[in-house]
Parts: structure tokens; sequence; C-alpha cells
């Protein structure tokens, strides 16, 4: 299994009143109370934020709260229908579900938790402009004023490829 999990978190949730100011930098969505009593539909909703890549994902958490009844077998197929998961066979997702309601306003909640491979283009694309970077000498001696070696850069070069590599491997069906 990989040395480091990249792992995608995306809510939605519905309240009784609306939030001040949103969450900066949250893929929370504020919902109206239309879909307040039908978990599938809030979830479907959770999903439709989850990129459409050709990587899947290695394993799915689903978390309810605030409903009265949750379809638990209806809410895993949708989410396996909803997020793609690597052909080798992992696990369905695994659902949990909680009818305590909390006391911030917040009527009910859907949280996804998927350990996707979608990071894969983005850490690609961020390894090699650091690496292109570093090969130019780009801010090196501000590194190397307060310390750091430039092994470490290298070392870190070779682990976050080496990530990258067994993402890659783990999006592949075993021949």
């Amino acid at each position: 299994m990989s040395q480091a999990k990249f792992v995608d978190v995306r809510s939605a949730y519905c309240s009784t009143k609306l939030p001040l100011k949103p969450p900066h930098a949250c893929f929370a969505q504020h919902l109206t109370a239309a879909v307040h009593h039908d978990p599938l539909a809030l979830t479907r909703q959770v999903l439709a934020s989850f990129p459409r890549t050709s990587y899947a994902s290695l394993g799915q958490l689903v978390v309810t709260r605030g409903f009265n009844v949750v379809p638990v077998q209806s809410l895993v197929d949708v989410v396996k229908k909803g997020v793609p998961r690597v052909e080798w066979g992992i696990p369905p997702p695994f659902a949990v579900e909680s009818i305590a309601k909390a006391v911030d306003g917040t009527m009910s909640s859907v949280t996804v938790c998927s350990n996707g491979t979608n990071i894969v283009p983005i850490v690609e694309t961020l390894l090699e402009r650091a690496a292109r970077q570093f090969h130019a000498r780009a801010y090196v001696h501000w590194y190397a004023k307060f310390g750091v070696d430039t092994d470490y850069f290298t070392e870190s070069f070779v682990h976050t490829q080496a990530i990258v590599d067994e993402y890659h491997a783990l999006n592949q069906p075993d021949e």
C-alpha cells in the first residue's frame, strides 16, 4: 500500500439558517430543506462535486447525520455508482449513520470520503514544476541559508515519485 494517502472529503448539509459567511476553500454545499428528508438526494448532490476522471477510488466512507431513516444499502449503491472504483475488488463503501442532530442549526448532512487516485495528475504536475525549479536552482539559496541540504530535495522528489507510481499501480487491475 502507498506510503501516503490522499483522501477527498466532501459534504453537503441542510440547515435551518443560512451561514453568515460561507466556509473558505471548502467543498461543503448548503442546500435547502427540500432535500432534508432524503439522504439519497443529498448524497447524489455530494457525488456530483467529485471530478469525473478515469482515476478510481481505492476506498470510500459515507457518513450521514440527522435523517430519520437511512436506506444504507441504497446509499452504498449510490456511492458505488457515483464514484468510480478500482476493478480489482475493494470492499463496498462503508456507510455510517447517526441520528443525532447537531446543535448548530444543521438539520442533516452527508459526508463522503474517498481515497481517490484522481490526485495523481495534480501531484505529477507539482512534482514536475518543483523538479524543474530545483534543477534551475530557483530559491535553493534561500533554503541553503537556513540549513536545508539539496539532498533533502532529491529525497523528496524520489519519495513523491514513488507515491505517484504506487497510485498508478493501484489504479491498474491485476493481470
